[in-house]
């Protein structure tokens, strides 16, 4: 008429229950019936796999490994070379180039010369693209894009634009896409030292510049305040360029406000999705 005492569950670290061992009762244990010891046998691993899912689970998240340090100033922009598992950085005084471990080589900028404001590997050529802030104006260097090689070494520099230069993407298919005061002009690097221009977009002159842009496939988009663009490239990869405007249209919805929010970033998603981020939250 008693109540007997149950042993509690151990817990591994996973959060998953299994019983403890007792040696008294497994040296007394029957064997089973081939078939039920298959079935158990079939069981038991079963049962092991579903524990080990969570710690398969754990090497997956974000774990810092280490800290790169080649300055105290800020870093302004940074782009990876997934061929050659590179880092490149930029900050006010310089371009410092990395691997996972260390700093392997550093381009100083002149003093007065304009920060960089978005660095790009180009994959099909391995080499990097780096944009440059328009202040000082009065600077060669501003609103200019330089193209470096894999180790550093500049290869060429131009001027995009007769004004400012607001934002830079780079195609899959290697075109180069910059953003002026209003217009985008697509560039084919046809050499490491020379590139060309393949056509001009301006639908959107009369709403300013586009400091917001995103590639994907054959899909361009850009964003001026809450409005989006969408051009199709046409066949990209076949060396075949055709911009047309596929659509346009207010991010914010039918409901109109006085200060409608303006956009951050935008990401396709593929099967005609677009993720766009709002200054509002």
């Amino acid at each position: 008429g008693g109540l007997a005492a149950v042993p509690r569950p151990d817990r591994d670290k996973t959060g998953a229950g299994h019983w403890a061992s007792n040696p008294e009762r497994s040296s007394t244990r029957r064997a089973a019936p081939s078939g039920q010891g298959q079935g158990r046998s079939r069981a038991g691993q079963q049962a092991q796999t579903g524990s080990m899912e969570p710690q398969q689970l754990t090497r997956e998240t974000l774990v810092r490994r280490h800290q790169l340090r080649g300055s105290v100033l800020p870093v302004l922009t940074l782009a990876y070379n997934r061929r050659r598992q590179h880092l490149l950085t930029g900050d006010e005084q310089a371009l410092r180039l990395f691997s996972t471990r260390k700093e392997l080589a550093v381009l100083w900028l002149d003093p007065r010369s304009p920060s960089p404001i978005y660095i790009v590997h180009h994959a099909p050529r391995d080499v990097y693209v780096v944009a440059y802030d328009d202040e000082p104006s009065k600077h060669a260097d501003a609103s200019t894009v330089q193209i470096l090689h894999a180790s550093l070494a500049p290869l060429l520099r131009y001027k995009p634009h007769d004004d400012f230069l607001a934002s830079l993407v780079i195609h899959s298919s290697g075109l180069v896409i910059t953003s002026g005061e209003q217009e985008l002009k697509l560039w084919r690097l046809e050499s490491d030292s020379e590139v060309s221009q393949v056509c001009t977009l301006n639908e959107h002159s009369t709403r300013g510049a586009m400091h917001v842009l995103h590639t994907s496939q054959d899909v361009l988009l850009g964003a001026v305040d809450a409005t989006v663009w969408v051009w199709r490239l046409g066949d990209a990869m076949k060396d075949v360029i055709e911009p047309r405007l596929a659509l346009c249209w207010e991010a914010g919805g039918r409901i109109m406000r006085e200060d409608p929010p303006a956009i951050t970033s935008l990401l396709h998603v593929g099967g005609g999705r677009v993720v766009v981020g709002l200054d509002d939250g």
